[in-house]
Order: structure tokens, then sequence, then C-alpha cells
């Protein structure tokens, strides 16, 4: 138990912070189950097998886990584990969405989204999508964002705004302009 305890220590470095929630010799019960899914916990075993019927409680309740006889298996699961503690991926959170209310042409750069915004805020500095109905008919970023035929960085839920996209102006009454920023998140 030593040796596991000395392990998990180990791998615990910047990025991945691991500590011991519990130990124990023997055969494990119900409430340890619990507490393994209450504190999101990995349970390792060590020197002894897993139950079929522990197993699928494992499963059902989709609580990680290892068991080996070698304590070499046990650091290479642990290792595997910071690896993918450590992965991340970009994930689009959305930051508002617009509605376009009106269509004015302006011969210099085409057509101008005139929007009231629904809910959140849209910053110059977003991406978007232009949604018509559930079809999304682009995907860009921002070029220009007025308010009172002033250029401005952002506008929240309530206000007016002019829109004007890089590479698409095909607007049409009723579209939606869905605003976002990618996010790193870890993966496990």
């Amino acid at each position: 138990m030593e040796a596991l305890n000395n392990l998990v220590e180990k791998k615990s470095g910047d990025n991945v912070n691991f500590s011991v929630v519990y130990t124990t010799v023997g055969k494990l019960n119900n409430s340890l189950f619990n507490l393994a899914k209450i504190t999101h916990a990995i349970i390792l075993s060590f020197g002894c097998q897993f139950s079929s019927s522990q197993i699928k409680i494992f499963r059902e309740n989709n609580l990680p886990f290892f068991s080996s006889q070698i304590i070499y298996e046990i650091e290479e699961q642990l290792k595997k584990i910071v690896e993918t503690q450590q992965e991340k991926k970009q994930v689009e959170k959305i930051t508002g969405i617009a509605q376009v209310s009106q269509i004015f042409y302006y011969s210099k750069i085409g057509n101008i989204a005139g929007c009231q915004v629904m809910s959140g805020k849209l910053a110059r500095s977003n991406s978007v999508h232009v949604f018509r109905g559930e079809k999304k008919l682009f995907t860009g970023s921002i070029r220009s964002l007025e308010s009172n035929k002033a250029n401005i960085k952002e506008v929240i839920s309530g206000q007016e705004c002019g829109i004007v996209l890089k590479g698409f102006d095909d607007f049409r009454v009723a579209d939606k302009i869905v605003a976002f920023q990618m996010q790193e998140e870890n993966i496990f």
C-alpha cells in the first residue's frame, strides 16, 4: 500500500494533482464505491482482482478502475492518466446571439445586418456562425460592429447594432448570428 501511495504522489505534477482518497487491504465494499463516485476517484487495485459484479458497478457508475499483480503496470496506467489529463480539446463557448431585423446596403462594403442582440454579448473579436432556421450558412469573423454610427468593441443583450462580416453578406431578416469563442478543456 505504501508503494502505491508513493506512486500516486510521484505522478502528481504541475498540471495534474492526484491525491489518495482512501486505502484499504482486502475487498471493496459498497461504501467505497459511493466514496469513489462522490470524489471522482480512479480505483487502483494491486494484488487482487475485481469480481464481475464489482466491474459491473464500476461501468454502470462510470468509475475508472485498474487492477494488476505488477506494480509497474499500475505505474504505467498512472502515466497514461496524467497524459490524458494534460490533453486539451477546443470547445466552442457561445457568448451571444443576435437576430437580423433589417438589412442595409452600403456600396463600399455590401449588406450590413441590422441586429437586435437577443442574449449574451457579441464582441468584435468573436467568431460567428450565421444560421437561417436550423441551417448553418457561414462561419467566420466580424469585420465591423457599429451602434449609433460609432464603431464599438461589443454589444450586450437588448442593444441594437450593425454587423458586417468578413466574407458573408447574404443576410435575410430573422437570420441568427451566434457569436462564440474557442476555449481549451481537459479531456478525461
